[in-house]
């Protein structure tokens, strides 16, 4: 694939999130995952967070990677 297709992938992926955490309701984020013992709040949470963690090690993985 290629690196256009792979950055319109992203952000068609960023654009449905955001209208899908939009439109959440407090009852739908405090609402039980399926699979996990999470809420859709926490699991939202992490998934932002290691997001986070990941983007900011990039560099050093680049580095140490060379």
């Amino acid at each position: 694939m290629q690196r256009a297709g792979i950055q319109e992938e992203m952000e068609q992926a960023r654009l449905d999130f955001e209208k899908l955490v939009k439109r959440a309701t407090a009852e739908d984020l405090g609402r039980r995952t399926v699979g996990t013992r999470w809420t859709n709040r926490q699991l939202l949470f992490h998934m932002v967070f290691g997001y986070l963690i990941v983007r900011s090690l990039m560099p050093l993985v680049h580095t140490l990677g060379r």
